[in-house]
């Protein structure tokens, strides 16, 4: 790649985050206006809710969340964008009628399909390879009131995010490797969903999620070994790993029962 080649592409890269960076913008400034503007629900000052969730996630085209290909003369490799799901628990505190934190730990796994294209030697494999991460989001909630029990919810925070090892796939005379460029990462997180709220049942939640990590969480290295005893024909290809993803979540939380004691006679 030529110097100018260089710059031009550090440029676009540059002018792409901040792009990306100007929508989670405009998106707390969003809320901050519905907080503002509308009815936030009213919530016990004090009170600690513990919840469970579970999201499927959806591959999807944008926000370097795509499908990635890299080539060279004789070879090419693509990779389609992720899908999965992740289960875990919320803690929810409420400090006060207007601000809610929920934090937790969540269960990640992410499926890749890979394609791997020789055009001399006549190869055409897919195969998929499976990454495991755990998260531990902090998030500002807010509820917006739409009805006696009905509720929308706006959250907007951070995640550290926690990749425990590399992951390999091997397979006839190549191999793929996801290879972490940190074992911790830092993601934004936006969700906005709605919630119904029963009193002795609990609260049901539907909503949708965005998981954007600040920095890409690795790279794939795809390795062409045709003969093990003469590397003149190795070939490493490399494309990097954004980790970006949308999913549906579902959640439920327990609701706090009450215990009434009984009036101790004595006789």
């Amino acid at each position: 790649m030529e110097l100018t080649e260089i710059r031009f592409y550090v440029l676009d890269k540059n002018y792409e985050s901040k792009i990306k960076f100007s929508l989670f913008r405009f998106l707390f400034a969003a809320i901050l206006l519905l907080n503002s503007y509308l009815i936030v629900g009213q919530i016990e000052k004090g009170e600690n809710i513990f919840g469970i969730q579970v999201r499927g996630i959806i591959p999807v085209s944008f926000l370097n969340a795509g499908e990635l290909a890299v080539s060279n003369d004789s070879i090419t490799f693509s990779m389609s964008s992720a899908s999965g799901y992740s289960v875990g628990g919320i803690i929810r505190h409420n400090f006060s009628k207007m601000f809610t934190l929920e934090t937790g730990i969540h269960y990640v796994s992410r499926n890749y399909s890979f394609n791997f294209k020789h055009n001399i030697q006549g190869i055409d494999d897919n195969s998929s390879v499976n990454l495991v991460s755990y998260e531990v989001p902090v998030q500002w909630l807010l509820f917006i009131r739409l009805g006696e029990r009905f509720y929308m919810n706006t959250l907007f925070g951070v995640s550290l995010d926690f990749y425990p090892s590399d992951v390999t796939k091997n397979r006839d005379k190549y191999r793929y490797i996801i290879v972490r460029d940190s074992w911790i990462n830092v993601a934004l997180t936006a969700s906005i969903g709605f919630e119904y709220r029963t009193k002795k049942s609990g609260y049901f939640y539907l909503g949708g999620s965005l998981h954007y990590p600040l920095s890409d969480i690795g790279f794939v290295r795809v390795s062409y070994i045709p003969d093990i005893n003469d590397l003149s024909d190795f070939v490493n290809l490399d494309v990097a790993l954004s980790g970006t993803y949308f999913s549906v979540d579902l959640r439920y939380f327990f609701v706090k029962t009450e215990i009434k004691n009984e009036p101790v006679i004595y006789r």
